[in-house]
């Protein structure tokens, strides 16, 4: 009978995970956890965190990390990979074997900002990426593609390279899936040669997610621009699109802002900020996680330069508990060195 009561007061009162900001991020051998620019799936009860491997190149030294821009330049080198880990509770991480290997794509480039989305008609788990051919070196000229595994844990097998969108000359992007299993794309665009540069839209994808149905289905730009890393959620019967001024690899981080509307494709109404300049990090990602108290949120950002030996890919990340108001609108997030979450 007590051993009863001891775990039926652990299952009620969860399991305290303290979530550290201020240390690299490292797996089960203790090593740091090359993941960068990803996003996270929950499968199973458990957590799926892909990203991006850039390896044990040097930063460059400047204001940010694309002072030294060009294909072969730390950031920018074409051995990228799609790393990942999983985990039960958000704090244990385990090391995987690459999923992605951006060496075997049938055309050389840069990969980056990988995102990972389930489509449950296929059975197919489909991984998109922004990749920059070798010999453009434009990001005018970079593109989409998308790769597909039967599991989570890949490896992922490119299926489209030629993928057309509504508005052209893209970069930074973010996948979501709504309740009755549509997928979407928010994304930016005009990236240069274009009056107004680096516009956020959403389109609603195809659905075997391995295309865009363009402006058919598409909200259009909104928003301020000059923007970039989205994320995309959904709380209740409320979409979010969030996202931030550019910036480029920078280590003083980018604050972001929630945009609310009743659909995917909008419209929508611009609210405040996300995060505020004390959390010096680019967001990647937001992730519904299930607490002990339910569904919660967490914000995921990368904290550009600020890996203690210059590698860019021991750079650390960012993670914060997003809390809401009686409103339904996110409460900003500011700096913590650490924080607990109550798992199940």
């Amino acid at each position: 009978m007590l051993c009863l009561l001891a775990a039926f007061l652990c299952f009620c009162l969860g399991k305290p995970v303290v979530i550290s900001n201020v240390q690299p991020r490292r797996d089960t051998t203790g090593e740091i956890m090359d993941i960068h620019d990803g996003n996270t799936l929950l499968v199973d009860g458990t957590y799926f965190y892909y990203g991006a491997q850039y390896g044990s190149c040097m930063e460059p030294k400047g204001p940010n990390g694309c002072a030294d821009f060009g294909i072969g330049n730390c950031g920018f080198q074409t051995d990228h990979n799609v790393s990942l880990f999983t985990s039960s509770d958000l704090g244990v991480w385990t090391r995987q074997p690459l999923v992605f290997e951006f060496k075997k794509h049938p055309v050389p480039g840069v990969m980056f900002c990988p995102k990972v989305i389930y489509n449950k008609p296929t059975k197919m788990y489909v991984l998109w990426y922004n990749w920059l051919p070798s010999q453009t070196g434009s990001f005018s000229k970079s593109y989409y593609g998308v790769a597909l595994s039967a599991t989570p844990y890949g490896p992922f097998k490119v299926s489209n390279i030629n993928i057309t969108l509504g508005y052209v000359n893209i970069g930074d992007f973010n996948l979501f899936q709504d309740d009755d299993g549509t997928g979407y794309l928010i994304y930016t665009a005009h990236i240069q040669g274009f009056p107004v540069t680096h516009q956020m839209s959403v389109e609603q994808l195809a659905p075997d997610f391995q295309s865009s149905t363009g402006l058919k289905h598409s909200s259009g730009f909104f928003g301020d621009s000059f923007v970039e890393a989205p994320a995309y959620f959904k709380r209740g019967s409320d979409y979010f699109a969030v996202f931030g001024q550019c910036c480029c690899y920078c280590g003083s981080g980018s604050p972001v802002t929630y945009y609310r509307a009743s659909h995917p494709l909008g419209p929508y109404t611009k609210g405040s900020l996300v995060t505020d300049g004390s959390i010096h990090a680019q967001q990647t990602n937001i992730l519904p996680y299930q607490s002990a108290n339910g569904v919660q949120y967490l914000w995921q950002g990368d904290r550009w330069q600020s890996s203690p030996d210059g590698e860019k890919g021991h750079d650390f990340s960012y993670f914060g508990a997003m809390e809401f108001d009686s409103a339904g609108n996110p409460k900003t997030l500011s700096w913590e060195n650490s924080f607990t979450l109550d798992m199940p």
